[in-house]
């Protein structure tokens, strides 16, 4: 690449961290804007084409020590990996600067947050808030405007991408801010993170124009990374409106997180229509695309393959899906996924496990997922049906119900009209109320779906299947959660002493629990209560 002259002959001259730059000399801040301008206007030549004019930058930036001058060259540095898709190489760039910015907050500022929304962007979640902490730690012992600004933006990316973001209007503030500065690079990948995040609190509705900022921004600054996410979120706004399976041409290969969201979405919309060819050839392309993700931490890959297995077969036992150690927007799709798949063949216990690890450890406010867009709502009710709580599942299926409607979630309205009629009917109670209501739902849930090609009568089976079996085959007296939880750890093979320290209790309590289920299962004895629980699908 050759870069016109007026951009690497001109002199560099001092800049102070502190004071306005010289007007006589070549300003760092504006250098950087002008390079990145320049790569647009020019055709790269090679991989890393660009790399000798910008590290000249870089090194004058170290030499004369000026902290914005150097985050903005490595702000200019990332952005082209991360245009290229070198996000392991733009991380170590960031640290390898950190290491060199001699604990200067209005550097550590800037790059601690900058490295977080690398970190957060591949699924590091632990990593990334320490580094959230370091950034913030910076900001408040630099007054440098600059450096707070882009501190504060990138921040916010991440704690958007960590699900802990409660109101989105700041940083709604943050990004019309920062496109007046033009910090493009900042900006894109601020709103690459924030549309997912609307997805996820099921506003694809509200997401659409920002969506469509983005596009323009990357289609003005030829930044395909990020044109290609805007192409990814225009596809899953098309796929929750109108139910059509998104295309998965026209994707970077670098972009491992577009074919990643696109090939979700493909899985999903088979999967409701139970088209078993098409789910298992999405499957191992999603496994594909999770490959070139390379170390990103995506979790919960198995979720995805469990729900096929749910949803297409009848497994020989309750399936099992591990529980996540965290949620972040990257693997939020897969952890619905898994729920869903327990909520429709899983058993009595894991069903529950997992209703309470949802409600303990997803924020009430995430209701979707970009990904993976079922109501959060309806699989809890399916989750407490499956755990037999049906006071828990009418709330979750009446609700899943309303926010559908209200969020503009056509096929999740229908699933969900058809799945609260159904458990309507076998546990609603014969009032004329009911009963219209019943009809109504029923009538309104299967005609959409018939509409769009989805055959409704699966989505109808998992609430009757699972509730005629929770009717005829669970105990009069079926176990409660303690009882559940002291057969669960028996099975384990552990000990009274061993449960009661696991449990907080006294070991003669845990004996008690353990004689009761006896009881209520009609048996004699540790193995026969086990093997009773596992027939009736409580273990």
């Amino acid at each position: 690449m050759t870069f016109p002259p007026d951009l690497t002959s001109q002199p560099y001259t001092a800049v102070e961290a502190s004071s306005e730059p010289d007007r006589g000399g070549l300003d760092l801040v504006a250098y950087a804007g002008e390079l990145r301008r320049a790569v647009r206007r020019l055709d790269a030549s090679g991989p890393d084409s660009w790399r000798a004019v910008v590290d000249r930058g870089l090194a004058e930036a170290y030499k004369r020590r000026d902290p914005v001058g150097l985050a903005s060259m490595i702000e200019l540095i990332v952005g082209f990996l991360d245009a290229e898709g070198r996000v392991a190489e733009a991380v170590s760039e960031i640290e390898h600067a950190i290491a060199r910015s001699k604990g200067d907050p209005a550097i550590l500022a800037i790059l601690e947050a900058l490295r977080a929304s690398f970190l957060s962007g591949s699924g590091d979640v632990d990593a990334a808030m320490k580094a959230i902490t370091a950034s913030e730690l910076a900001q408040a012992q630099t007054t440098l405007p600059l450096a707070l600004g882009r501190g504060s933006r990138l921040c916010a990316g991440v704690r958007m991408a960590t699900l802990t973001v409660e109101d989105v209007g700041p940083i709604e503030e943050l990004m019309a801010l920062g496109a007046s500065e033009q910090f493009e690079s900042a900006i894109l990948h601020l709103l690459s993170v924030y549309i997912p995040y609307r997805f996820a609190l099921g506003e694809h509705v509200e997401a659409r124009p920002w969506a469509r900022g983005l596009r323009m921004a990357a289609e003005a600054t030829h930044h395909t990374f990020r044109l290609s996410d805007a192409e990814t979120f225009d596809r899953a706004d098309a796929t929750i409106s109108s139910f059509k399976a998104p295309s998965a041409e026209g994707l970077p290969i670098w972009n491992w997180v577009a074919p990643w969201r696109i090939h979700a979405l493909r899985l999903y919309v088979v999967l409701v229509r139970r088209e078993a060819g098409p789910a298992q050839k999405e499957l191992a392309a999603l496994l594909r695309a999770r490959r070139r993700a390379g170390g990103a931490n995506l979790d919960g890959i198995d979720a995805f393959q469990t729900n096929v297995q749910a949803a297409i077969s009848t497994p020989d036992q309750a399936v099992m899906v591990p529980r996540p150690a965290s949620v972040h927007l990257l693997n939020l799709g897969s952890t619905l996924a898994g729920a869903e798949a327990v909520a429709i063949a899983g058993n009595q216990s894991e069903a529950s496990a997992w209703y309470d690890w949802l409600t303990t450890n997803l924020p009430a406010r995430v209701q979707t997922s970009i990904e993976w867009p079922v109501s959060r709502l309806r699989v809890q009710g399916l989750l407490a049906l499956r755990a037999g709580d049906f006071r828990k599942a009418r709330r979750g299926l009446e609700a899943a119900v309303e926010w559908a409607a209200r969020a503009n979630y056509p096929v999740e309205l229908a699933i969900a009209q058809v799945q609260l009629s159904e458990f309507l009917d076998l546990y609603g109670g014969p009032t004329p109320k009911t009963l219209k209501m019943i009809s109504e739902l029923r009538e309104e849930g299967w005609t959409r779906l018939r509409s769009l090609g989805i055959d409704p009568a699966p989505h109808a089976y998992v609430v009757a299947h699972r509730a005629a079996a929770a009717r005829n085959r669970l105990p009069v007296s079926p176990l409660t959660r303690r009882e559940t939880d002291t057969l669960v750890l028996l099975a384990d093979g552990l000990s009274y002493k061993e449960i009661g320290q696991r449990l907080g209790i006294a070991w003669p309590t845990v004996q008690a629990f353990a004689h009761r289920c006896y009881e209520k299962l009609n048996v004699s004895g540790k193995s026969a209560a086990i093997q009773a629980a596992r027939e009736l699908g409580i273990l």
